[in-house]
């Protein structure tokens, strides 16, 4: 199967998915590693950036270089689940659209999302609101991750070239915040 580079990829019980290049989801069960069990287009625009899976296994999110995220259910055969899947826009300063670098789940099931605007956004996806944003770093946000209880956030501020501009600053920082 060739649907392009897996630019990231994640795992919850038997279950594996990855977003590739081509904008498709691959989904696996890790029993059984010679071909996915579905293949999906992306319902985002753009290339795909990130992708994990909530904590219960039953659904998981994309976010992608356009500044937004889309939240899925593994089970595609599930009309209920279907009709709760959505996307939404969530790094954006104004008109600028910033990249979708970072996800990560909380243990209760809401999410952070973490972008090239330097912020982090912590979601409450079942009700569909954001809960509360980090104010934004010098950097972009490259990676985030809560602690086992998720009482702690992680998030690593640095820069990530999208722009490729020389001589730019480079900050590398990791800021913890008790929640």
């Amino acid at each position: 199967i060739n649907e392009g580079q897996i630019y990231s990829l994640d795992t919850n019980g038997s279950t594996l998915v990855a977003a590739t290049g081509s904008k498709k989801i691959l989904i696996y069960d890790v029993r059984y590693l010679s071909a996915p069990i579905e293949i999906r287009d992306s319902p985002l625009k753009s290339q795909l950036r990130v992708i994990r899976i909530h904590p219960n296994g039953s659904s998981f999110t994309i976010g992608s270089i356009e500044g937004r995220c889309a939240i899925e259910y593994i089970d595609s055969t599930s009309i209920e689940l279907q009709k709760k899947k959505y996307t939404f826009k969530c790094h954006r300063i104004g008109d600028i659209v910033c990249p979708v670098n970072a996800i990560a789940y909380h243990p209760n099931g809401n999410f952070a999302t973490g972008g090239s605007d330097g912020a982090t956004h912590v979601w409450d996806g079942e009700n569909k609101k954001r809960k509360f944003t980090v104010p934004p770093f010098s950097q972009p946000i490259s990676a985030l991750d809560f602690n086992c209880d998720g009482t702690m956030l992680a998030m690593a501020s640095s820069h990530t070239f999208e722009n490729n501009q020389p001589g730019e600053p480079i900050d590398n920082n990791i800021y913890i915040k008790a929640l």
